[in-house]
C-alpha cells in the first residue's frame, strides 16, 4: 500500500500487528517507525540489523510478550531479505499474540519478493515532491519554534536537493542559532546542493593526495568552496565512524555504522579509506577542513580559490 492508505489505517487506530516498510524515502521509513512506537507503546523494542540477525534470537524476543504479558516490538533493519520461512514464523508469533508486534524494514535497492507475506500490511515509501517536503518542513518549523518564510523553506528544499532528512537537521542547526530564519541565513550557512561526481573526485584527493583534478572539477562545476569543505568534512566524518568500527571489530555495514544505508558504491569507497586512515590522521584533516570553512565564512578570505587551493596543498601532504 502507499503512504495515504496507511496513514487512514492509523486514523482509524488500527494498528497492524506485522508490517513491512521499504521503498527511497529514508525519511519516511524513520518517521513511521516512530509513529508506530508512539502508537504500540511497547514496554521492550529489539532491533536487529542484517549482520546480527538471528532467527532464534528474533524469535526470543517477539515472544516475551505471551510469556511475561508485557507489550514487545521487534524491529528488523536489513538490505537482504530474510527467509521467508523466518518471516513467516515471526508473522505467525506477532499476529497471534495480543502483545507482540513485528515491523520488519527492508532497505534493498529493488521491490522485496517477500512483501507478500505481510500482504496487505506492506507500505512503499516514495521521496516527497517539492510541496509535500515543503508541507513537511513548515510543519517542523512549526515544531522547533522557528520562525522562517515559504521562500527560506524553498531555499531549503533546493540547497538540500530535497532530501528531507538532511533538511531536517539544517532546521534544527539553523534554530540554534535564532529564532527567525531568513533565506539569506539559509544561503550563508547551509552548503548548496552537491554533484554527485564531487564525491568520486573527493574520494581520489583523499586516497591520493593529488589536489590539482579536484580543482579542476570544481571549477567547470562552479561549485561553491565553503561547500567542498563542508562536504568534505562530512565525507571525513563518516571515515572516522568506519574506523572506528574497524577498530573496535565490528563489522563494516553502512547501516550499522551511520544508521543509514549507503550505495554499495559509496560503501566501498568508505571502507577503504577507513583502512587507509587512522583515527589521529582523520581527526587532524577534519580539523583543517573545519578550519577552512570557518575561514572563509568569516569573510576574511579574499581569494577564496587561491585559499582553497593552498588549503588542499597542505592537506595533500598530508596524505601521501
Amino acid at each position: 500500500m502507499y503512504r495515504s492508505e496507511f496513514d487512514k489505517i492509523l486514523a482509524k487506530g488500527n494498528i497492524p500487528k506485522a508490517i513491512m516498510f521499504f521503498g527511497e524515502s529514508l525519511f519516511f521509513i524513520d518517521r513511521y517507525i516512530e509513529i508506530l512506537k508512539n502508537r504500540v507503546q511497547p514496554d521492550e523494542v529489539t532491533t536487529f540489523y542484517n549482520f546480527d540477525y538471528n532467527f532464534q534470537s528474533a524469535k526470543s524476543s517477539i515472544s516475551q510478550g505471551s510469556l511475561f504479558a508485557s507489550r514487545q516490538m521487534l524491529i528488523i533493519k536489513s538490505e537482504k531479505e530474510i527467509a521467508n520461512s523466518e518471516l513467516q514464523e515471526l508473522i505467525k508469533i506477532a499476529t497471534s499474540s495480543e502483545d507482540s508486534y513485528f515491523l520488519y524494514i527492508f532497505y534493498g535497492e529493488r521491490s522485496p519478493k517477500n512483501q507478500k507475506l505481510f500482504s496487505p500490511n506492506f507500505v512503499r515509501f516514495f521521496n516527497p515532491n517539492f510541496y509535500e517536503s515543503r508541507n513537511i518542513l513548515l510543519e517542523e518549523s512549526r515544531r522547533i519554534g522557528v520562525s522562517i518564510p515559504i521562500q527560506g523553506i524553498d531555499r531549503l528544499i533546493y540547497r538540500t536537493n530535497n532530501n528531507l532528512s538532511i533538511a531536517v537537521q539544517e532546521l534544527e542547526k539553523l534554530s540554534k542559532l535564532q529564532t527567525t530564519i531568513s533565506v539569506e541565513e539559509i544561503d550563508k550557512f547551509v552548503a548548496p546542493p552537491i554533484d554527485i561526481g564531487l564525491d568520486n573526485y573527493i574520494h581520489y584527493f583523499l586516497r591520493s593526495g593529488e589536489y590539482r583534478q579536484l580543482v579542476s572539477y570544481i571549477e567547470t562545476q562552479s561549485i561553491d568552496e565553503v561547500a567542498i569543505f563542508s562536504y568534505s568534512a562530512k565525507y571525513l566524518e563518516e571515515i572516522y565512524y568506519f574506523r572506528t568500527a574497524l577498530e573496535r571489530g565490528k563489522k563494516l555495514d553502512s547501516l550499522s555504522v551511520l544508521g543509514r544505508k549507503l550505495p554499495p558504491k559509496v560503501e566501498r569507497e568508505r571502507v577503504e579509506m577507513a583502512k587507509k586512515l587512522d583515527l589521529k590522521l582523520i581527526s587532524k584533516l577534519l580539523y583543517l577542513m573545519a578550519e577552512g570553512e570557518l575561514n572563509l565564512k568569516s569573510g576574511e578570505v579574499k581569494d577564496k580559490k587561491m585559499f582553497l587551493i593552498q588549503k588542499l596543498i597542505e592537506i595533500g601532504k598530508l596524505l601521501k
